[in-house]
């Protein structure tokens, strides 16, 4: 399973996939302008997490842009 992480100015997704580019789940969250990047990391942290636990795999990579 690979997962793919977008850090945009307004929004936040994480999605899971395989290499095949079957898309598996896809979580969107708004980003928190009044909680900056402490914010955005425990977003990530707990989606991220979240999206491995629910697929029941392991990741064998993880792109960020």
């Amino acid at each position: 399973m690979l997962i793919g992480v977008e850090i945009g100015g307004t929004k936040l997704q994480v999605a899971a996939g395989l290499a095949d580019g079957t898309l598996l789940q896809t979580v969107r969250g708004k980003v928190d302008v009044s909680a900056g990047s402490i914010g955005i990391l425990k977003w990530l942290k707990e989606n991220v997490s979240r999206e491995i636990q629910a697929q029941r795999d392991a990741a064998t990579a993880i792109g960020v842009g």
